[in-house]
């Protein structure tokens, strides 16, 4: 089977999920370079989300295991003299044997969609990226998305 073959289904993370997606942050660390960092937001994955307003949670899922998990919070700024709808990516995560299968790259467009399908459609979207984080820049820009 080709590496980039979508093998996967993606769907809004539920509460149901908390205990997997626990799990699967855990085994999915952020490598920075010379340093691994792991979250451990138990026990209740979503705590920090239920502080942002408008907040969401997309999985993907293999064979009814999570292999990727990312979520986004939109808000709306002024920008240039307009009010603007930003989504805020985070919490990208990816088992380390599905990375490179652009799984973060269809939960991110998961993301967008699922504003835009309920009349919210998102102007621009931004992530805060270590410069460290090379796998999370290559997928970045293998999304088309440029550093600043």
């Amino acid at each position: 089977m080709s590496p980039l073959a979508m093998t996967f289904s993606v769907r809004e993370a539920t509460a149901a999920d908390n205990e997997a997606l626990l799990e699967l942050e855990r085994s999915s660390p952020l490598d920075l370079g010379d340093v691994e960092l792991t979250m451990d937001r138990s026990p209740d994955y979503f705590a920090s989300l239920s502080l942002q307003e408008d907040a969401r949670v997309m999985v993907a899922e293999e064979g009814g295991r999570l292999v990727g998990v990312c979520a986004a919070a939109r808000h709306c700024v002024p920008l240039l003299g307009r009010p603007r709808a930003l989504l805020y990516i985070e919490k990208g995560r990816v088992l380390p044997e599905y990375r490179r299968r652009r799984v973060s790259s269809v939960l991110i467009w998961a993301l967008v969609e699922s504003w835009s399908v309920r009349g919210k459609p998102i102007d621009s979207a931004y992530w805060l990226i270590s410069a460290d984080n090379s796998a999370s820049l290559t997928a970045v820009r293998r999304g088309g998305a440029l550093p600043w």
